[in-house]
């Protein structure tokens, strides 16, 4: 497929789910005559196209906020923030474009051609819902939280960072209080 759809897509910091060709994600009912391997061609092509999106998806499904503490890093408050933002981002995207008219397109063709894909992205796409799902939620919370984290590291005097670490802890009951998600302790520690 396309590796320059996933490479202008990486470049952009998204992930594009390349399409098969135009034609392929249409295949042709039987006819008198028809040639039945151009049929099983196509569907081979569309089920690459479905193997490739899967390994795009699961990639970024499989992304850790805890991955640069796990690699030895010491990565700063507003690291969580950015890592949540992206995430929401690209599955938001990846959600748009299985939403998308040619990717439903391809579903249905495979789907009608009985394809054993079909269960199996269905899943994966419930997956990408709920995970789009989980990384707007914690967006949505931890940016009440930026404002604070952004003094914390502009204040030079410490005796100052009592008046910071009031309200910001109280955001933090709030956000453990509130948020659908983002509220184990694995995720605020």
């Amino acid at each position: 497929l396309s590796s320059t759809t996933i490479l202008c897509g990486q470049i952009k910091g998204e992930t594009r789910l390349p399409m098969p060709p135009l034609m392929a994600d249409t295949i042709p009912t039987a006819s008198p005559g028809s040639i039945p391997s151009s049929k099983s061609n196509r569907i081979s092509l569309l089920e690459g196209a479905i193997i490739t999106w899967t390994k795009q998806i699961k990639h970024v499904l499989k992304r850790d906020p805890e991955s640069q503490l796990k690699q030895g890093f010491h990565p700063t408050p507003d690291v969580e923030i950015e890592f949540w933002k992206n995430k929401a981002s690209n599955l938001n995207s990846i959600f748009d474009q299985l939403q998308g008219k040619r990717i439903r397109r391809v579903l249905r063709a495979l789907d009608q051609a009985k394809s054993t894909y079909c269960t199996t992205f269905a899943r994966l796409c419930k997956e990408v819902f709920v995970a789009r799902l989980e990384a707007n939620d914690n967006v949505k919370y931890l940016r009440t939280l930026e404002e604070w984290f952004e003094k914390l590291a502009s204040e030079d005097d410490f005796p100052n960072l009592v008046q910071i670490f009031k309200p910001m802890l109280h955001i933090l009951l709030l956000i453990w209080k509130n948020s659908k998600h983002y509220n184990t302790p694995a995720r605020l520690v």
